[in-house]
């Protein structure tokens, strides 16, 4: 089979005249790079021989190198940018604690809903409790260590010492840098039956004041402990998971999303490129293990959610945020149809940051517009959690709606766990926009099925 010709940079990207040349060299290697990805995803999904994905894979190795190579050469200087937004940052809020162990923030159960939804008005966050049991995060745990030991060869959960194998990995940068598996959507039995848990369904329904949605298929997270060396510390960041200008203005390509075989990229942009107009947006991590302030995980940054909107005005024009390689101010990192607004770890910003230590079974929701991220592991134990968003089902089109019903019912079929799928989760996961000859009745109940 012939590989098939992707156009370079050069063809897909006109010169940048708001870039120096090493800047604009930077940017070609990296569209360069990211069209030959493109390039062995399409490979992948339509059976090329191995022959070819190999050739395909070995051009992907030295476009990064040839990336990396040129950042690492690139010198900038801080752009005009530096100093803009900061006037509209919020006052930094203190974070109430939970009464019975002031260890974790305040907590509330699934059926809190006026107090839930007050407390995320105010902080732009919310936790709840008691979302799934304490039996179903072993569960889940158990499929987290079982996916990297059928994986990685030589590791064992068991052995500690062997965790460093995976930064030995291809993907061994995932696992270093956020402790993400390379896989865009996991689909294991626990890890499904958490996305169409009630009380996990419960929790999104009230934030999004609306009954009819839609669950994320997404992945999950293990940030080894460092202090025994078993692994190494996870990136400090912030950013925004959104384009602050399309975000507003609606631009983002969300309806172009089909969910093709070979094409799992799609599921993790369903967040970049959200829109306020179809919103409210949120996003969430389900915490399977407690997780305490030295553990590592998600920081916040209270009550940016209010100010988001001016933010965004005072940043000015969007060409002005090209990201510039070495730079020390914040950047707008580009995305195929969305993108991600990153805070530099020498913004104030991070002085205004919390970080959300809850007990295991916890749900962790945030508004889109909050300002998010991650702190690194600085202790003995691990941090292991699941990441989960809702959306309404309303501002879907007919033909995102089944193309998308037809991706869940494809993985879940072929993880062999569609016997497993409740009446709930038929809905959640959209399978009611199937082809008739493809939906079944649901079990009886509202809730899990078996395990």
């Amino acid at each position: 089979m012939a590989s098939k010709t992707f156009p370079m940079s050069s063809e897909i990207h006109p010169p940048n005249n708001l870039l120096d040349e090493p800047f604009a060299a930077v940017v070609a290697a990296n569209a360069d790079y990211e069209v030959q990805r493109a390039s062995l995803q399409e490979l992948v999904g339509s059976g090329a021989s191995p022959e070819v994905l190999s050739q395909a894979h070995a051009r992907l190795k030295v476009l990064k190198a040839r990336h990396a190579e040129l950042v690492r050469a690139s010198k900038a200087v801080a752009p005009k940018t530096c100093g803009r937004g900061w006037a509209s940052y919020p006052p930094r809020m203190d974070v109430p604690r939970d009464l019975t162990d002031p260890r974790f923030v305040q907590s509330f159960a699934i059926a809190d809903h006026d107090e839930a939804r007050a407390f995320m008005s105010e902080y732009g966050f919310v936790v709840f409790r008691d979302a799934i049991s304490d039996e179903e995060c072993v569960r889940s745990r158990d499929e987290i260590w079982s996916y990297l030991e059928n994986r990685v060869a030589g590791f064992s959960r068991e052995d500690p010492t062997t965790w460093r194998l995976l930064s030995d990995t291809d993907t061994g940068r995932y696992y270093d840098a956020y402790g993400l598996p390379p896989d865009n959507a996991i689909f294991s039995p626990q890890i499904l039956q958490n996305r169409q848990h009630p009380n996990v369904v419960e929790a999104f329904q009230t934030l999004l004041g609306d009954d009819d949605i839609l669950m994320s298929h997404d992945r999950w997270c293990l940030y080894r402990h460092t202090q025994t060396g078993a692994g190494k510390a996870t990136r400090m960041n912030l950013h925004l998971d959104l384009h602050p200008w399309r975000y507003l203005h609606g631009h983002t390509r969300i309806e172009e999303l089909r969910y093709q075989e070979g094409h799992d990229r799609d599921w993790p942009l369903e967040i970049p490129r959200a829109t306020a107009m179809d919103g409210p947006h949120v996003q969430g991590v389900l915490n399977l293990v407690d997780n305490f302030l030295e553990d590592g995980g998600t920081q916040l940054v209270p009550g940016f959610h209010g100010v988001f909107c001016n933010w965004q005005k005072d940043l000015g024009d969007e060409a002005d945020w090209v990201f510039q390689p070495g730079q020390e101010t914040n950047w707008l990192q580009p995305g195929d149809g969305g993108s991600s607004f990153k805070f530099h770890e020498k913004d104030p910003i991070y002085a205004l940051a919390h970080r959300v230590p809850m007990k295991q079974g916890s749900l962790l929701v945030w508004d889109q517009r909050l300002v998010h991220g991650s702190c690194p592991n600085a202790s003995s134990r691990v941090r292991m959690a699941q990441f989960l968003r809702a959306f309404r089902r309303a501002p879907l089109s007919s033909e995102r709606l089944t193309a998308r019903a037809l991706a869940v019912h494809r993985k879940v079929e072929a993880a062999g766990l569609c016997g497993q799928v409740s009446a709930l989760g038929a809905r959640v996961f959209g399978w009611e926009h199937l082809p008739p000859e493809m939906q079944r009745q649901g079990p009886d109940h509202e809730g899990q099925g078996s395990t």
